[in-house]
């Protein structure tokens, strides 16, 4: 089977998968350095992207951390395979190797290197490509049959029985290398980079990158975070209005906004409440603790003079200094009423 029509597999048949239009974004900050395997996974993102009969694969030949790019395209009934190196010197992918009619690539780890199999008569040629000495990409073994029933490992007659041997070994024990299409679905423009790369292709051709084309390509993260989204850009945002609400009592007036003011005052005044203690709770712990049965709990949770609980309101800190109690503050947080948070909407108490 061509291994251009094969199905995807793997972490590259993952990465492009169809994904939701509101889903996370994956962004990059603006000092961020493009890593080798970046760098050549945006190069076939680059040659391959929305471009009928083409697709890509990547397999780190020599294990240097600097894969390799396979790039496929189907030209009529002659299928060319490019293979691009990565180019230390200039940090980019650099086209090496070109074959025609290819049609399978095999992974060979013995010598590091692929096996190449091509549409030959009478029978398909199977070419060893591996790294040499300094470093370069060569063609260091051919096996190939010729018209007449003679078989040949290079430039030596070999039998047939070799020839055989050697082809079912190929295609028995070494893993081919799937190369996947960028033409669909749309590519993952949460991947970083991808949307610059590819530009803005339109609504009408992928939906899901043009939406939100501005904000992939020109936001970055801040220095605390390794992903973002555009919806987690808008909660940050309100997040903030909250609290100047919270703490501006020049700019927000009146009764409603000042109740709910005393009530984050309350939450944030850690030394009222290390003075306190834990005594203004006892009432409500000694309640908990009389509960013994079913009958007990439901009295407990359906008592209107009882126990009220909310979320509106969460205690939450900063995740880099959450050992210094001065970092905490208090943050609106628009989840309903309940009274018992463990079987309700808190997020924050464990199960």
């Amino acid at each position: 089977m061509n291994f251009f029509r094969k199905l995807a597999k793997g972490s590259i048949g993952f990465a492009l998968a169809l994904t939701l239009v509101l889903a996370p974004f994956t962004k990059v900050q603006a000092a961020y350095t493009y890593t080798a395997d970046d760098i050549m996974y945006l190069e076939g993102i680059e040659r391959t992207a929305y471009q009928e009969g083409m697709s890509f694969g990547l397999l780190d030949m020599n294990l240097d951390e600097a894969p390799e790019l396979f790039v496929g395209k189907r030209d009529g009934t002659s299928d060319i395979l490019k293979i691009y190196v990565y180019d230390q010197v200039n940090h980019k992918a650099k086209l090496d190797t070109t074959i025609k009619k290819a049609v399978s690539i095999y992974d060979y780890p013995k010598k590091h290197g692929v096996i190449v199999e091509t549409k030959h008569a009478p029978a398909n040629t199977f070419s060893v490509y591996c790294f040499d000495k300094k470093g370069k990409l060569k063609l260091q073994t051919e096996y190939r049959a010729e018209i007449g029933g003679k078989y040949y490992k290079d430039k030596h007659e070999i039998s047939k029985k070799k020839y055989k041997k050697f082809v079912k070994k190929a295609k028995k024990y070494y893993e081919q290398l799937v190369l996947v299409s960028c033409s669909t679905p749309w590519v993952d423009s949460s991947i970083i980079g991808v949307a610059e790369t590819v530009g803005d292709r339109g609504l009408a051709n992928d939906f899901r990158l043009s939406s939100t084309y501005s904000w992939l390509k020109e936001e970055h993260l801040d220095e605390k975070n390794t992903q973002s989204s555009y919806l987690n850009d808008v909660g940050v945002a309100t997040a903030k209005n909250l609290k100047d609400m919270m703490t501006d009592s020049a700019k927000y007036t009146g009764a409603n906004i000042e109740a709910a003011r005393t009530y984050y005052d309350m939450i944030i005044d850690w030394e009222k409440r290390d003075q306190d203690g834990v005594a203004p709770l006892r009432e409500y712990i000694d309640r908990v603790l009389a509960v013994s049965d079913l009958k007990g709990y439901e009295d407990f949770i359906t008592d209107p003079e009882g126990l009220y609980l909310t979320d509106f309101l969460s205690i939450k800190t900063d995740v880099y200094s959450h050992i210094d109690a001065s970092k905490y503050i208090g943050v609106m947080d628009p989840g309903p009423f309940t009274m018992d948070p463990k079987i309700g909407t808190n997020p924050y108490v464990d199960d």
